[in-house]
């Protein structure tokens, strides 16, 4: 026995946007994969039509209101004659049915053109037979505005006009970069604190092979190969790779040993000095200048 009666008289439905839409009111509608509705594209099977009362701005997962019979309310997407059969074009308008294209109704008045507001009597009258039905396309959604289009743009998103756009990517577009200051020479480098890319001046410090610490004037940048960095100090001799130190004794002086190619310290005597010559030293004897030699002797 039955206690109630499934039958809905009503001629709208309330369901759930399936994306966020703009000025859907007057536009068929269509189910989408996850039941959810949508703007229908061209030639596809609506359901109806969304009602003149929805709000200008819908976000996913609204309620929205559809009517799927008797006579309704559909904008135009071109011109239409009266008692034509209508179907969706790919921005869910009413246009005249071509062949394959699914007839939502008929129209109950002409429209001269494009943004008519006509009645429409919904019949859902099956699919118009022969012919082809216009590909659907991203310039042809009501959520999209394609303009200007170049080589390489991508479709973005842009909140202030609620709209898809299409544009050339730069680096301050990425959603972990920003850019501020923008001075020449200047490298984009990830900052841990902010966790995102910035652009900066690069700075010896800056190389992960470079150790500064206590910076003093006149320091040098010199490999360090315990810390395979390169690291800042103040250069002296024994730095130099010619130059051999060792055992260094008060009043020491730098000289060059051929023998090993090297700078080394020694204490210096009278016969390291070019102008003197000293044989056989003996006691009390004197150094005394012989200029045939042009040296200094011991007599």
């Amino acid at each position: 026995m039955f206690i109630s009666t499934g039958i809905n008289d009503s001629p709208t439905i309330v369901g759930k946007a399936g994306i966020p839409m703009v000025n859907a009111a007057c536009h068929a509608a269509v189910f989408d994969v996850n039941g959810n509705l949508v703007p229908a594209g061209a030639g596809e099977p609506a359901i109806g039509i969304f009602i003149p009362s929805t709000p200008d701005v819908v976000n996913a997962g609204d309620d929205v209101t559809v009517q799927i019979k008797e006579i309704g309310l559909w904008i135009t997407g071109a011109a239409v004659a009266a008692g034509a059969e209508v179907a969706s074009n790919n921005a869910g308008q009413a246009i005249t049915a071509v062949a394959n294209a699914f007839i939502v109704g008929y129209a109950l008045e002409a429209a001269g053109g494009p943004g008519a507001v006509i009645k429409v009597q919904i019949t859902k009258s099956g699919y118009k037979a022969g012919g082809v039905v216009a590909p659907l396309t991203l310039a042809g959604l009501t959520d999209v505005t394609i303009a200007n289009l170049a080589d390489g743009d991508s479709i973005v998103y842009d909140a202030g006009a609620q709209k898809y756009i299409n544009k050339a990517l730069e680096f301050a577009d990425l959603a972990d970069v920003n850019v501020a200051n923008l001075a020449d020479g200047d490298a984009i480098v990830y900052d841990l604190a902010t966790q995102s890319y910035i652009n900066k001046a690069l700075e010896l410090t800056d190389l992960a092979d470079v150790a500064i610490a206590n910076i003093a004037d006149g320091d040098a940048i010199v490999y360090d190969l315990a810390t395979t960095k390169y690291v800042n100090k103040a250069l002296e001799l024994t730095d130099l790779a010619d130059v051999a130190i060792a055992n260094i004794a008060d009043g020491d002086a730098i000289v060059y040993d051929l023998a090993t190619t090297k700078y080394i310290n020694k204490a210096l005597s009278l016969d390291d000095l070019a102008d003197v010559d000293i044989a056989n030293p003996a006691d009390a004897e004197t150094l005394t200048y012989v200029l045939a030699d042009t040296k200094w002797k011991n007599l």
